[in-house]
């Protein structure tokens, strides 16, 4: 095992459901990560994919999967210091959202010529909608990806951006379970981040090998 889970190898159940003093699985920084996350800046699709190999065999390994939260590189020092913070609005009245998809399924590192040109565009579109591509596009909003280890259990379907492949960590489930920090905020903890990337829709990286 590579990373030890609460339940100590039994059965999985969902934190949520264990006494209110026993839970640190929202608040950020209360315990002890044994991986150091930092931001990863894959340079070839065979090396984002042995990293990702890594990631789903540790989720794998605490009965987790690895759900992904694309957002601005402005951000990802704090969210590796502190967790994840509950948005308290949007679809559903608020929570964390992710998509099931990673950024191989959207395009990183398959153009044939090398580049991710439609990488960012296909995000926006699945995670945010058409309407939305103006106000993302070329913006570095979406350049790092967070890769988080989540119980199945705990995720909702939702309609965030009108996509199939969005669920969240509902914003009822927060206020119903976890005490907010002194800026009344809630966080997923930060030790269920598994993995951090950096991926610029602008760089050009080397296409995947092609059979002969």
């Amino acid at each position: 095992k590579e990373e030890e889970d609460d339940d100590d190898g039994k059965t999985p159940h969902p934190s949520f459901l264990r006494p209110l003093h026993q839970m640190h699985f929202f608040r950020g920084g209360h315990v002890a990560h044994k991986h150091a996350i930092e931001v990863e800046t894959p340079k070839t699709l065979t090396e984002y994919i042995a990293r990702m190999k890594t990631i789903r065999r540790r989720c794998a390994a605490v009965s987790k999967v690895p759900m992904y939260h694309y957002t601005q590189k402005t951000v990802a020092p704090i969210i590796l210091q502190s967790g994840l913070r509950m948005s308290k609005h949007g679809d559903g009245d608020g929570g964390v959202y992710f998509t099931t998809e990673s950024p191989f399924s959207y395009g990183f590192g398959t153009n044939r010529d090398g580049t991710t040109d439609s990488y960012e565009e296909n995000i926006i579109k699945d995670c945010f909608g058409n309407l939305k591509l103006n106000e993302y596009k070329n913006k570095d909003k979406l350049s790092i990806c967070l890769v988080f280890g989540i119980h199945p259990k705990i995720i909702d379907k939702c309609n965030h951006g009108g996509s199939s492949n969005s669920v969240i960590i509902s914003k009822e489930l927060f206020l119903g379970i976890s005490p907010s920090d002194e800026n009344d905020s809630y966080y997923l903890r930060k030790e269920l981040l598994m993995g951090c990337f950096l991926i610029n829709s602008q760089h050009h990286h080397p296409p995947p090998p092609q059979n002969n």
